[in-house]
Order: C-alpha cells, then sequence, then structure tokens
C-alpha cells in the first residue's frame, strides 16, 4: 500500500531499517538521521524531538480495512467476547479524523 502510494507520485523509496516494533521505529526517528512510516493511530503515541516532522500521506490518501474473524460458537472465548464488546462501542473515525501536528512545537519555536 505505502509502495503504490509512492509509486504514484513517482517517489522509489529504499528501507534501510525494517523492523515490527514501533519503539524501534521511534528510537530510529528520534536520533534525526532516519525517517519513518507508521499508520496515523501510531503518530499519536510519538513524543516527537525538535528535530521532527510529521508529514500525513495526502496524496494519494492510503487507506486499508482491517476485519475480525471470531468463531460463531457459543459461547465463544472470553477474549474474543470481550474484543467484541469493546470494539461494538469505539469511536475509532473520531480517534483518526482528529487533525495532526505538522511540526513539532518545539520545532516550530526552534524555527521562530
Amino acid at each position: 500500500m505505502i509502495d503504490d502510494a509512492f509509486s504514484q507520485n513517482q517517489i522509489r523509496m529504499e528501507p534501510q531499517v525494517e523492523t515490527d516494533s514501533i519503539a524501534s521505529l521511534h528510537a530510529h526517528m528520534k536520533t534525526g538521521q532516519w525517517a519513518s512510516i507508521v499508520s496515523h493511530s501510531w503518530v499519536q503515541t510519538i513524543t516527537p524531538s525538535s528535530r521532527t516532522r510529521i508529514v500525513p500521506l495526502v496524496d494519494p490518501v492510503a487507506t486499508a480495512r482491517v476485519a475480525a474473524a471470531i468463531s460463531p460458537a457459543s459461547p465463544g472465548s472470553v477474549t474474543a467476547r470481550a474484543f467484541a464488546a469493546v470494539a461494538a462501542r469505539l469511536s475509532l473515525g473520531e480517534l483518526f479524523d482528529r487533525g495532526l501536528p505538522s511540526v513539532a512545537p518545539e520545532a516550530r519555536d526552534a524555527e521562530g
């Protein structure tokens, strides 16, 4: 999905580090020598440094649907029932649609 988004803008990315750990991506990013691509929901967990810029992917907007499959067997697992109960009450649209800062406040102050 990310490759397609960059390809549509004639941009070729060459990953230098791949990991399944958001903490690792964050640590690399905070050095100021690396960039990272993370989903919108993870951006809100990042503590940006003064060298951090958050740049949303807006052209094209990249989205993906996620599905959870739970067995219809009754009563089902405790974990599956709890997950379904919580998911039914979530308003993820409100969370994901919140505006994101384009530049960390410290960076704006430093640019001045």
